[in-house]
């Protein structure tokens, strides 16, 4: 679940890397209207892609077969490799679903405020 998470924070990173640059160059250039331009973009862009990523995460979470499915892919191979032992087993995934909301919309606040 962290390398999901953590994948989508290095497209956004990624993304606002860009937007940095840009943002630097048309600063260095002198050309105000294409920086303000830019900084509109960036901001709208984040604020839009960090709302669509929440809104798939939680719709993901909110589905308990995906969210078991996702956090714990391969149960079943583990459950038929290992059937005596007693660390792997069913779990109950009300435990992991805050964690997986929290982690999901972090995303969106933290991208909207940092751009």
């Amino acid at each position: 679940m962290i390398n999901l998470f953590s994948n989508n924070r290095d497209v956004f990173q990624f993304i606002e890397d860009v937007v940095l640059i840009r943002v630097s160059y048309s600063l260095a250039m002198g050309h105000k209207k294409l920086t303000n331009k830019l900084m509109h973009v960036g901001i709208v862009g984040a604020f839009l892609t960090g709302l669509a990523a929440a809104v798939i995460g939680t719709i993901l979470g909110v589905i308990p077969a995906t969210l078991s499915a996702l956090t714990n892919p391969g149960a079943a191979n583990d459950e038929a490799a290992y059937p005596d032992c007693a660390l792997i087993g069913s779990y109950d995934s009300s435990i992991i679903k805050p964690y997986w909301i929290i982690q999901s919309k972090h995303a969106r606040y933290a991208k909207s405020c940092l751009t």
